[in-house]
């Protein structure tokens, strides 16, 4: 186990350096304060019966805006938006979220150290700039949401500036009907799906090498601003590579990553075919790993038969 051990560290090592080498090119180019070319694609059936599939990005910053026009100018058209959750209405009736934070903590003695062992805890509050006693009898997927918070504030984006609200404030602004493709209980039982061994990788790595979860998060909201399909997907292949880990926690990441990508790409796809059958003119927006994805949304759309034309950038 150490030799494995140190063989990861030596990966995560190599790539970070491959990560900060990538940003400074990135940053080199013209791009920081050009306009955003993100992926549109218009999803047509036999009927002529139209839908735009846009892949969104969680966070942000305002170098994002604005969106261009062909965007803007597809969404206007449409008479519903779409979308995985309808996040200002849940933050106007918090009373569902609120019951599932206050599912953070354990409430049967149960103390974190003994499920994650101490040392992971220790290295988790070290990263938050925390008194450990403070997570004492924090659930792992309540760590997990702090240090994931922590790595996009490095990353000086903000949740508030995603595109996901973005789209649904205009939604409101324009009267359009909002159509959320999951619940919060769907949502969050995604989150307090994910198993104790694989929280405590995940916790160990953001906590360990912070500086490469940031440069990930700038690099995602970089390939998603300029529209590079090749560039989003081979980001989602090297973060899904499990070659290195233990077979047993590999198999449970794998297994993980099904149920919170393939199982869900394909249950958006079946609601992208009713809007399609029913005729609805629809803004179909979602997170842009679910769109660009190998076999992703896109990809199962066209298997299906239907014309799915990229027609933005």
């Amino acid at each position: 186990m150490p030799g494995r051990s140190m063989g990861l560290r030596n990966m995560m090592k190599k790539r970070y350096m491959a990560l900060i080498l990538a940003l400074i090119l990135l940053l080199a180019l013209p791009t920081a304060h050009a306009a955003s070319t993100p992926l549109l694609y218009r999803v047509t059936d036999g009927q002529g019966h139209v839908i735009y599939l846009f892949g969104t990005i969680h966070v942000g910053n305002e170098a994002l805006y604005p969106l261009p026009d062909a965007v803007l100018e597809a969404f206007d058209a449409c008479d519903k938006l779409a979308v995985e959750l309808d996040l200002i209405y849940e933050q106007e009736h918090p009373e569902e979220l609120l019951r599932y934070a206050m599912d953070v903590y354990y409430t049967d003695g149960t103390q974190t150290g003994d499920v994650l062992g101490a040392d992971t805890v220790e290295l988790a509050a070290k990263a938050l700039n925390m008194d450990k006693r403070l997570l004492s009898a924090m659930k792992p997927h309540g760590i997990l949401s702090l240090l994931e918070e922590r790595s996009v504030q490095d990353a000086l984006l903000d949740a508030n500036l995603g595109v996901d609200l973005f789209l649904l404030r205009r939604a409101r602004e324009m009267n359009k009907e909002i159509v959320p493709l999951e619940t919060v209980a769907q949502q969050f039982s995604l989150i307090h799906g994910m198993s104790d061994s694989i929280a405590a990788y995940q916790i160990r790595m953001y906590a360990l090498y912070p500086q490469q979860a940031a440069l990930a998060t700038l690099m995602l909201l970089n390939a998603w601003k300029t529209g590079d399909l090749m560039a989003m997907r081979k980001m989602l292949e090297a973060d899904s590579d499990v070659s290195m880990l233990p077979e047993e926690l590999a198999e449970e990441i794998l297994a993980y990553n099904r149920q919170m990508y393939a199982d869900r790409d394909l249950a958006f796809t079946k609601r992208a075919q009713t809007f399609l059958q029913n005729g609805d003119k629809v803004f179909f927006a979602v997170g842009a790993a679910h769109v660009a994805g190998e076999n992703g949304i896109a990809d199962q759309l066209e298997q299906l038969g239907y014309t799915v034309e990229k027609i933005h950038p």
